[in-house]
Parts: structure tokens; C-alpha cells; sequence
């Protein structure tokens, strides 16, 4: 497929709203080594850029911003200008997955009244872009409570939530995959509802659609409105600053002890869970507590590790996992739990207890 130069500005320029400044990113050909903290002012020198390397994996911020900066200088996070939300279906064995799922999410926006964005990624995925009717006054944890928000209510397997965030760069339109040859090509999400896999790697090899920018308010409020919930960082500071105190046990603790198969596990399952919440409670992950460590201390793993607290912490929360799957507690209450880890993430969280009860369900 030849494109000419005036085709791709077009797509360019509605791509990105033509607002600007925004960040230029690309990954090198024979090293596949990624760079970014370029900058592009214009579509002209977005077109430019990707010229320059032949249009092969060429990427740009999701975000303009009100920022003036330097080439080989990061850019200033606080200054971005939240129009839209990107949204990055993957999944490394087939494309029929992220197809399924991109329908799913076409399909909710049709039903919330606007129509979204949707590009071929040029591999096994697809990328959708919700355009805002004016920029949100939010930041990053807004973006991500929309992506678990938009996890749970469709039950999306395949959407990377490391995408939702403030400084993200994605695949220019019309750009090259250099995995597989095939370009990023923008698709009528009308005419997607009606394709399977091989008709988009066959649309993709010789065609592409105008993308149709259609601004929505509801999802802007929806946004907004993740803003005003407490950071989760703030409420997890407050919660080590309880005491710990064996007379009057928190919320989490009396899930474990009052677990349905208490009865049916080792003893020291139950003093175990607690000193491990205990932990949580205090530092906010389970490494720093001089108890965990002593108890994975002689695990052959650690050692070969030189006992990183990575490594550590990894074992530590499969231990704690276990122990709570075993004990009864459902996926809820497990999250409940987890959800004092600093790093709290809901998706990976629900994937963490589901690969771990797949492994109880065949070694018990």
C-alpha cells in the first residue's frame, strides 16, 4: 500500500487533534533499541520524523501538553493536556482475543452514545482512543480507575493497564510494525463489529479508514469523578499509622481469623497470615518485615537470589496467596488484603489469585 504525503498528514493531523507540542519516540531497526524525549511541533515535523526512519515503529505521546521542550530532556507530566483516553488491547499469542475484547469496548461506547477511535496495532492488538469534549482537569489515578472501572464492567482479559498513564507514547497511524510488517491502520469501528481476525490483517495490508474524532462528556465526568476519590497512598500512610493490637484485630485480620477452613489447614497458617497483614499494615509490602524475611530465609530460591528483597517480596505475597486460597477466603476478601500492597493493581491481582488457585486446584 502507497500512501502519499498528503494522506498521511491527513490521518496525522486527526490523530493527534493537531495539538502539539508532543513527545517523538521510535525504536531502531537493527538494534530494536527504543528512544524517545524527541519533539514534534507540528504534523509537518511529525511527518518528518517519521520519514526520517522510513516510517518504521514510529510512536507519539498520547498527550499534547502546555510545555516548551528540549530535545534529550523529559518532558513535564504535570502539563499534560487530558483529552482522550488510550486504550491498548494485546495479547501475544493471537489476535482473536483483543478482537473479541475491542468489540466488547466499541460496542459499550455505542451504548454510552459516542464513537471512539480504533486502530490496528500492526501485531496482535488494538489500539482505541475515547476522545473527551474538553480536556479533564484529572490526573494519572483517574485514568487508571477508568481502566479498572472499564476492566470489571466488561471483564476485559487483555487490555494492558500499564498504558493508562500520563506519559504513555503510542504507534503513529499509518507506521509500520516492524514484528510483522503490516502497518497501524485507523478502522471504522462499524465495519470492525463485522470482521474476524483474518479479514483485519487482510483490511490492514491494503487499506485503512478516515477516523472519525467524536468528543463525549459522560466519560469526562466519569473521570472526574475517579478524581475526587482519596490516592490510595494516602489512605495506606494512614492506616500504618494504626497500632497493631492483638485485643482488637482490624477488618483483616478477622477475615483470616475467621476463615470457613481454618479447621482444615496447619496450625501455622492463621499466626502466620496475621503477622503478614501485620506487615502489610505497617510498611505497605511484606519485604521490609524482619518476621517475612526470617521466614523465606532458608528458601533454596532466595539464597540463589543473594535474599533481594524482590525476590523476597515475590515469594512472600505467592506464600500469602496460598495460605489465603486455602483458608476459604474468596477473590474479595483476598483483594481486600492485597490492596495494602503499595502497589496495588487490581488486574494483576485478580490474575495473581487466579494463576495461584490453578495451582492448589493441581498439586492438592
Amino acid at each position: 500500500m502507497k500512501l502519499t504525503e498528503s494522506e498521511y498528514e491527513l490521518i496525522f493531523e486527526i490523530h493527534t487533534k493537531n495539538e502539539f507540542p508532543r513527545e517523538f519516540a521510535y525504536r531502531t531497526l537493527k538494534t530494536q533499541r527504543f528512544y524517545r524525549n524527541e519533539y514534534v511541533w507540528d504534523v509537518r515535523s511529525l511527518y518528518v520524523h517519521c520519514k526520517f526512519r522510513d516510517f518504521y515503529d514510529c510512536y507519539c505521546s498520547v498527550y499534547a501538553f502546555n510545555d516548551k521542550p528540549e530535545d534529550g530532556v523529559r518532558w513535564d507530566r504535570s502539563k499534560a493536556i487530558i483529552d482522550t483516553i488510550f486504550i491498548d488491547l494485546d495479547w501475544k499469542e493471537s489476535l482473536t482475543p483483543p478482537l473479541k475484547e475491542a468489540k466488547k469496548v466499541v460496542n459499550w461506547c455505542f451504548e454510552q452514545g459516542f464513537t471512539p477511535r480504533v486502530y490496528f496495532s500492526g501485531a496482535k492488538g488494538f489500539h482505541i482512543y475515547i476522545d473527551l469534549d474538553k480536556p479533564a482537569n484529572v490526573d494519572k489515578k483517574a485514568i487508571k480507575l477508568f481502566g479498572i472501572f472499564l476492566c470489571n464492567q466488561l471483564e476485559l482479559k487483555t487490555l494492558d493497564m500499564n498504558v493508562l498513564e500520563v506519559a504513555r507514547v503510542s504507534r503513529v497511524p499509518l507506521t509500520i510494525n516492524t514484528k510483522t510488517g503490516y502497518r497501524c491502520v485507523p478502522i471504522d469501528p462499524r465495519k470492525l463489529l463485522k470482521l474476524t481476525a483474518q479479514d483485519v490483517i487482510h483490511f490492514a495490508k491494503s487499506s485503512y479508514n478516515v477516523p472519525e474524532v467524536d468528543p463525549t462528556d459522560s466519560v469526562r465526568i466519569l473521570l472526574e469523578i475517579f478524581n475526587t476519590i482519596p490516592d490510595k497512598q494516602d489512605v495506606v500512610r494512614k492506616r500504618r499509622k494504626i497500632e497493631i493490637n492483638a485485643d482488637a484485630p482490624t477488618e483483616y485480620h478477622k477475615m483470616v481469623l475467621n476463615a470457613p477452613n481454618r479447621d482444615k489447614c496447619p496450625e501455622y497458617f492463621i499466626p502466620r497470615c496475621l503477622k503478614y497483614i501485620d506487615a502489610l499494615l505497617q510498611y505497605g509490602c511484606l519485604a521490609e518485615s524482619e518476621y517475612v524475611r526470617k521466614v523465606h530465609a532458608k528458601s533454596e530460591w532466595i539464597v540463589k537470589q543473594n535474599f533481594n528483597k524482590g525476590a523476597i517480596e515475590h515469594i512472600a505475597r505467592v506464600h500469602l496467596c496460598l495460605m489465603l486460597i486455602s483458608l476459604g477466603l474468596s477473590d474479595e476478601e483476598i483483594h481486600r488484603i492485597f490492596s495494602l500492597c503499595n502497589d496495588y493493581d487490581y488486574t494483576r491481582t485478580q490474575y495473581f489469585i487466579d494463576y495461584n488457585r490453578r495451582w492448589l486446584n493441581t498439586h492438592t
